[in-house]
């Protein structure tokens, strides 16, 4: 489980040092597509949503990583920002707030 835990801590490490690095041609691609994807959630539309959020970057089709028995298939890494709803404040911190979204599956060859 120890060897598990080290194993995700560690990619998801080089998941993030790889979403900082920008490349000249990401940079010029996305300035001619939209900045910014608004992501807007109602509360009417889904209960379990956490307010209204904007992607401010995001990378896709990151890749597999493989640790022997375990593979991590990372789908996209982005970071969003928004504002909270009011009826979390109680369990989670008020106004604005940013956090890091991580699509992956973990496959491994062996029971853990």
């Amino acid at each position: 489980m120890k060897r598990f835990l080290f194993i995700i801590l560690f990619l998801s490490l080089i998941l993030f040092s790889a979403c900082s690095k920008t490349n000249s041609n990401d940079t010029s691609n996305k300035s001619t597509e939209n900045d910014h994807e608004k992501t807007e959630e109602s509360e009417s539309e889904n209960v379990f949503s956490l307010g209204d959020f904007e992607v401010v970057n995001s990378k896709k089709e990151i890749g597999t990583l493989e640790s022997g028995p375990i593979s991590v298939k990372v789908h996209a890494i982005s970071l969003q920002r928004g504002e909270m709803n009011s009826n979390l404040s109680e369990s989670l911190p008020e106004g604005e707030a940013e956090f890091i979204r991580m699509d992956m599956t973990v496959i491994s060859e062996e029971k853990i």
